[in-house]
């Protein structure tokens, strides 16, 4: 069985994380090493709060720099534009607002966002396509760690009805993944917790 743990940005101002997102990163890194101590390589999306995160993560397991490598399949960015066009954050707002309105939520869940959103369908299959891709270049019992975005990391879950959609800062989601299936995954919470985006 292999593991990718997929972790989302800390706290944020910008592309920038806060003295508190360090904070953020690091507990959950130190968390995330505790269960799984055989993490050997760190992703992250492309963007520069989560290559800042993965550079305080990477400091939290003591790792070193042949750890880290970029990984755009992690990165939301293309596919939320491809969906939403010029004004992309302001459209998905929009969009996540007035489906919490139709459904009477103030919360929604991945299976809440993949009936009624493009952008979660998509990005479902992106996700998951991106996991299998990247568990094909690993061996067993491999487990590596990738710092993203969200509301994106935790669209390949398993049980859509009961994942939150849009996980709060430095929140992780660890999938377990044999012969391109994911067997199961774990959602993480930070123990400094930050807001979600959704």
């Amino acid at each position: 069985m292999k593991t990718i743990i997929v972790v989302r940005h800390p706290e944020k101002d910008g592309d920038k994380i806060t003295a508190l997102g360090a904070m953020q990163a690091f507990a959950t890194a130190l968390a995330l090493g505790a269960m799984f101590p055989k993490i050997t390589q760190i992703l992250w999306s492309g963007a520069n709060r989560a290559w800042q995160a993965a550079m305080v993560t990477l400091a939290a397991l003591g790792g070193d720099g042949r750890w880290l490598k970029e990984s755009r399949g992690f990165h939301f960015e293309p596919t939320f534009t491809n969906v939403y066009g010029k004004d992309a954050p302001a459209a998905f707002k929009a969009e996540t607002a007035a489906i919490k309105e139709r459904l009477g939520k103030s919360a929604l869940t991945v299976a809440d966002a993949l009936e009624h959103s493009e952008y979660a369908r998509q990005g479902r299959v992106v996700m998951t396509d991106t996991l299998f891709k990247l568990a094909s270049t690993m061996k067993d019992d491999d487990v590596v760690l990738a710092v993203s975005h969200s509301p994106w990391l935790e669209l390949a879950a398993l049980d859509p009805a009961t994942m939150p959609y849009g996980i709060g800062e430095a929140e992780a989601v660890a999938y377990h993944i044999e012969d391109s299936k994911i067997l199961t995954i774990e959602r993480v919470l930070s123990s400094l917790a930050g807001k979600a985006n959704c």
